[in-house]
């Protein structure tokens, strides 16, 4: 029975690879750990070994909307290409070395709106792939489909049911809405395997719909969820958690002042996050 399970993961995936080669636009949404980075790295691998629309040699670019976002996935990517499974696809051949935020491709310059990148002086792309698209505006889209070659092929990559962008226009989201033959959804994840009381909250959340009340799993059964209830006449700027908060994050102030390695301070950085609206 796993394996037949593993099977139709990989199932998703695979469409998910076909519908890129042969779409010239494609999106491929999922969920936290569900492999999308991990397949845009089969794609990109297929690419620079047998070429995309008949260019042997297709040149590939990589965006997201962030510094943060593109960082990301420059890492996670840089791993799923060093796989020996996808090393032996690529055969030498040269693949992104690196990922820019959507201002840096389209040149768009701090001060003004306007991008040097646009249908008068197109992307030099063949292939755009950009993750983290939830995050993308639709003033933004419009400059992307504006400087993108017409012959160029264009992959988003992204979790439809994360937050929609600042500015205007929940892009992706719409996209995703509809049932079109480009997209590709991938729904098995493995980001929750040892915690999965989060994974449930999350799809429970994911499945409130406006004005009703949400059903959430039993919280009290949940190891992995810490329930935190305000207290009636609690001080909502100094809850009871700050303390806890603030503990964590004067750890990580020793460990930068006594002059612990750079990495090390970034990595215990990551350990404990706060995430607010």
């Amino acid at each position: 029975d796993s394996r037949d399970q593993e099977s139709a993961d990989h199932e998703e995936q695979r469409d998910a690879v076909e519908k890129a080669l042969t779409h010239k636009f494609s999106v491929i949404t999922g969920g936290p750990g569900t492999g999308k980075t991990y397949t845009a790295a089969r794609i990109i691998a297929l690419m620079a070994s047998h070429g995309i629309g008949g260019n042997p040699i297709p040149r590939i670019a990589l965006a997201a909307p962030t510094g943060k976002a593109a960082n990301r996935v420059h890492q996670s990517l840089s791993a799923a290409l060093d796989l020996p499974e996808v090393k032996r696809i690529i055969g030498g051949r040269s693949v992104p070395e690196e990922a820019t935020t959507l201002h840096s491709l389209l040149k768009i310059y701090r001060g003004s709106p306007k991008a040097r990148q646009n249908a008068a002086n197109p992307l030099p792309v063949d292939v755009l792939i950009i993750d983290e698209a939830s995050m993308i505006d639709l003033p933004m889209m419009h400059r992307v489909l504006e400087a993108l070659p017409k012959s160029a092929h264009l992959i988003l990559l992204g979790d439809k049911d994360q937050l929609s962008s600042v500015e205007a226009g929940s892009v992706l989201a719409e996209l995703c809405a509809q049932d079109k033959p480009y997209i590709a959804t991938i729904s098995k994840s493995r980001r929750y395997e040892k915690s999965p009381g989060i994974g449930e909250l999350a799809e429970a959340i994911n499945r409130c719909k406006p004005g009703k009340e949400p059903s959430l799993p039993d919280l009290e059964k949940n190891e992995n969820v810490t329930w935190r209830e305000l207290v009636k006449g609690e001080n909502t700027w100094t809850p009871k958690w700050l303390e806890e908060a603030k503990d964590r994050l004067e750890e990580l102030r020793r460990l930068i002042i006594h002059g612990k390695n750079v990495v090390k301070v970034l990595e215990h950085q990551t350990d404990f996050q706060i995430l607010c609206a």
